[in-house]
């Protein structure tokens, strides 16, 4: 499937997609019970994300098919397909799988961009910010948010959150690109500063930087694999630390610890 999609073949995708998809349904595996729930995160932090927010009763255990990857696939080749319903309710199955993914995540917000329903967008964008570890991750739904704000013709508002995606990701064309168009558009708008910022953002109900709980999770769990003497746990924590934030001491840390395992290897 995945070689079909590389290929631009994506008839031929969806074709065998659909048959993946029909014989996982006709057979499910790995339900919920009275005692686990069962999920498919592809990254530990997501693991750990999930279970803060949402603090489950159960044991989390791994299902060991990749459901959450099966659906999300399917799901976009829908979305390819402008069968825009259909792809909402694959990709929502795939966040069931992994309701920590960010990739899966964008896939489904952007099926309410594509129906036009962007009020909806606008609000599961928001939400997803708890789950933006990765900059990438932060800057897109940043990029989110100024669209959502160019089309409400709210342009301060939109160049302020694409300046904040730019912080998290400053060669991203599609953010200069909506830049430049705001300034064709309104060049005499207020341009952002700090204090609009911060305004907007308790206007509107977003974050003005990455998620503080996402921040204070990947540093304290970093923190804690130091102590015990655990590197590579406190070195992939480091990384998603580190991208989120400024901290010259954890950036020296990092350094260090990624120097001693090229040494080691």
């Amino acid at each position: 499937i995945r070689f079909n999609v590389f290929e631009g073949n994506i008839e031929k995708a969806f074709k065998l997609s659909e048959a993946l998809v029909s014989k996982i349904e006709k057979a499910p595996m790995f339900e919920n019970d009275i005692a686990s729930e069962y999920y498919s995160f592809n990254e530990l932090f997501q693991e750990i994300l999930y279970v803060y927010y949402n603090k489950p009763k159960r044991d989390i255990r791994a299902a060991t098919i990749p459901y959450a990857e099966i659906f999300y696939i399917h799901g976009n080749l829908l979305f390819e397909l402008k069968r825009l319903p259909e792809a909402r309710e694959y990709l929502k199955k795939a966040l069931r799988w992994n309701p920590a993914s960010c990739k899966i995540a964008f896939e489904y917000i952007e099926t309410f961009k594509a129906s036009k329903d962007y009020d909806e967008f606008f609000e599961l964008t928001k939400e997803q910010f708890k789950y933006a570890y990765r900059r990438e991750d932060v800057a897109r739904c940043y990029r989110n948010l100024g669209f959502y704000f160019v089309e409400k013709e709210e342009y301060s508002v939109a160049a302020g959150c694409l300046l904040s995606s730019l912080l998290y990701e400053a060669d991203n064309k599609m953010a200069q690109s909506e830049l430049y168009y705001i300034q064709e558009k309104a060049p005499n708008y207020d341009k952002p500063t700090p204090e609009l910022l911060d305004k907007y953002s308790e206007q509107y109900g977003y974050p003005v930087r990455a998620c503080e709980t996402v921040v204070g999770l990947s540093g304290a769990y970093s923190k804690k694999a130091l102590e015990e003497g655990e590197n590579d746990i406190a070195a992939y924590f480091l990384e998603i630390y580190c991208g989120l934030t400024e901290d010259e001491e954890a950036i020296a840390i990092l350094e260090q610890l990624t120097r001693q395992s090229d040494m080691e290897e």
